[in-house]
């Protein structure tokens, strides 16, 4: 299905009460009032594949809840390289780390799939907070998990040697979204340098391990850049998971 496709079909089921994606998010708890709101204030827009939804040191506009397709989340340093800090799906929170009005955000998103986010002004945003505690719960407890989750990650590489970190990239990539069931190929294609700024590491030491990684039957690699799992314990192993 196209993306426009995709928006149109959001569009007419604009009500938050009724999709299924609200049940696994910040929105799970959230009294009817509240979802009425949001519902009526929200716009529904789509981003193609490689198109940046949010700019790190640029004012905060929107929050967007992530309603299908795949994005990632990083910073850059001065010199504009990039690190992955996390990656974001159905149901995911994107641009609200930050609890002041007029601040700016903090972390870069781009789509790395076509991608359709439900928005909202975010002093609006502000406004439903302030009266629905259970909204303000709601984004705690998801910030918590993603900022556990991130201390969790960069410690981990921080002591892995350079297959270890790249091994456990191709986890992550995994959990994030998953791979086929028949034959473990993982759901995310990613470039070699983005699996490097996943990996904290360079895009010629990903080549040189995913060379070794072949050679010993851990991955398949096919033409079109798609990974393989074949030997997850291996993975695991060297991700000291």
């Amino acid at each position: 299905m196209n993306l426009q496709r995709r928006i149109s079909r959001v569009q007419k089921n604009t009500r938050c009460r009724d999709c299924a994606v609200k049940d696994h998010s910040a929105l799970k708890n959230c009294p009817a009032e509240c979802l009425e709101i949001i519902s009526s204030s929200k716009k529904v827009i789509g981003y193609l594949k490689g198109r940046r939804i949010v700019m790190e040191g640029t004012v905060s506009s929107y929050i967007y809840f992530v309603k299908s397709g795949k994005i990632k989340i990083y910073s850059s340093d001065e010199k504009g390289r990039e690190m992955i800090i996390r990656f974001a799906k159905s149901g995911d929170v994107i641009g609200f780390e930050d609890v002041e009005k007029n601040s700016e955000y903090t972390l870069s998103a781009m789509a790395i799939d076509d991608t359709v986010l439900c928005c909202m002004d975010y002093n609006a945003f502000h406004q439903l907070i302030r009266h629905y505690p259970e909204l303000s719960l709601g984004l705690l407890k998801y910030y918590k998990e993603e900022l556990q989750n991130a201390i969790i990650k960069s410690t981990k590489l921080a002591r892995l040697n350079v297959p270890g970190k790249v091994a456990y990239a191709l986890l992550i990539m995994q959990q994030a979204y998953g791979s086929d069931e028949k034959d473990n190929t993982l759901n995310l294609t990613l470039s070699r340098k983005d699996i490097a700024n996943l990996a904290f590491t360079t895009k010629e030491q990903v080549s040189k391990t995913f060379s070794a990684f072949r050679q010993q039957g851990i991955i398949k690699i096919t033409g079109n850049k798609q990974i393989t799992l074949v030997n997850t314990d291996a993975l695991h192993s060297l991700a000291q998971m």
